[in-house]
C-alpha cells in the first residue's frame, strides 16, 4: 500500500457540501429557482467511461488521452485567513470525467490492498465501498458513474498509480469556475444558479451528462470532489484555539469576508472543508486527477 500513499492525514478536503440527494436543500434549490443541468452529454462531445473489464493500464491511458489542459491563472481564496494572499497558479491539466466505479475496480484488481476487505482502518473507515457487491464485484453499482465511499487516501493511491496526482483546491476552483462559454463564469447568474442546484441535489450519476464547462470538463459539480491540500480557507477542528484570527472565518465571521458572497455553492464547499477526514467516506464523495 506504502507505494502509491502519502500519507498526510491532515491533507484530505472534501470540496462540495455533503447534501443528501432529496434532503432539505435539494427543496432550497428549487425555491431559488434554479435552472436544471444540460442534459444528453453525448449529444455535447462527452468523454466515454472506462469499461467495467478494462485494465487499469487501458484506464490510465484514457485518462491521460482524455485529460484537459487549463491555463492556469490567479486565485483568491473564497475565505482568506489571516495573511492568506491570492495564489497563482500554474497551468495544468486534470480529468475530463470524475473517476468512475470501472476505473476503480480496475484499480483494486491491480493494487488489491485497497481491497475493501483489506484496506486498514487508517486509511479507509468501515464504510469503504459499501455500495458494491463485493470487494471486486460491483453488483448493482452502474460502472460508468463516479465511484463513491472512497477515502482522501484511497483517491490519492488511484491518481499516484497513473502517475498523476489529487487537484489542489486553488486548480479545481479556477476549473469548476468556468461555465460553458467562458473561463470564469461567476458573473452570471444563471451559471452561478445552476452551480448551485448541482451542488444542492449532488448525486453519483452516470458520467458525461452535463454539457461540458469552457476547459472541456464535465459534472464538476454533479458529486463531492476531494482534493489534495488540507482545510483551505479554514482551521482545522482540531486546530483552533481562541487567539487564531481564523477561527472567526470558522464561527460565523466567514461572510463578511467572503470574495464572493453571491456564490452560495462555494459557502457550502467552504463550511464543510473541516468535515472531512482523510479516511472518511461518503455516498456522493468521488474525485478526480490532475497533473502538471
Amino acid at each position: 500500500m506504502a507505494r502509491h500513499l502519502r500519507p498526510r492525514l491532515l491533507a484530505a478536503t472534501l470540496l462540495l457540501g455533503i447534501v443528501a440527494a432529496g434532503g432539505p436543500f435539494a427543496a432550497a434549490a428549487q425555491a431559488q429557482g434554479a435552472v436544471a443541468a444540460a442534459p444528453a452529454a453525448q449529444a455535447q462531445g462527452a468523454v466515454a467511461a472506462a469499461p467495467a473489464a478494462a485494465t487499469l493500464t487501458e484506464v490510465a491511458a484514457r485518462a491521460a488521452a482524455a485529460r484537459r489542459p487549463v491555463p492556469g491563472g490567479r486565485y483568491e481564496p473564497f475565505v482568506a485567513i489571516a495573511g492568506e494572499r491570492p495564489v497563482e497558479v500554474a497551468p495544468f491539466a486534470l480529468d475530463a470525467l470524475p473517476v468512475t466505479n470501472a476505473d476503480f475496480l480496475a484499480f483494486v484488481r491491480a493494487e488489491p490492498d485497497w481491497r475493501r476487505d483489506r484496506v486498514p482502518e487508517l486509511f479507509a473507515t468501515a464504510g469503504y465501498l459499501s455500495h458494491w457487491a463485493g470487494a471486486e464485484d460491483l453488483g448493482d453499482a452502474h460502472p460508468d458513474a463516479p465511484v463513491a465511499y472512497v477515502s482522501w487516501f484511497a483517491a490519492s493511491a488511484y491518481c499516484e498509480a497513473q502517475g498523476a496526482r489529487l487537484p489542489t483546491e486553488a486548480e479545481w476552483e479556477l476549473a469548476a469556475r468556468a461555465s460553458s462559454t467562458e473561463p470564469d463564469g461567476r458573473g452570471d447568474a444563471r451559471f452561478l444558479a445552476e452551480v448551485l442546484a448541482r451542488t444542492m441535489a449532488a448525486r453519483p450519476e452516470p458520467v458525461g451528462r452535463d454539457a461540458p464547462n469552457a476547459f472541456g470538463l464535465h459534472d464538476l459539480h454533479r458529486t463531492f470532489e476531494w482534493i489534495e491540500d488540507a482545510h483551505r480557507g479554514l482551521a482545522a477542528l482540531d486546530g483552533r484555539n481562541d487567539d487564531d484570527d481564523r477561527l472567526a472565518a470558522v464561527c460565523g465571521g466567514a461572510a463578511e469576508g467572503a470574495s464572493d458572497r453571491r456564490d452560495y455553492a462555494a459557502f457550502l464547499r467552504v463550511t464543510v472543508r473541516t468535515a472531512a477526514a482523510a479516511n472518511g467516506v461518503g455516498p456522493s464523495l468521488g474525485f478526480r486527477c490532475a497533473a502538471p
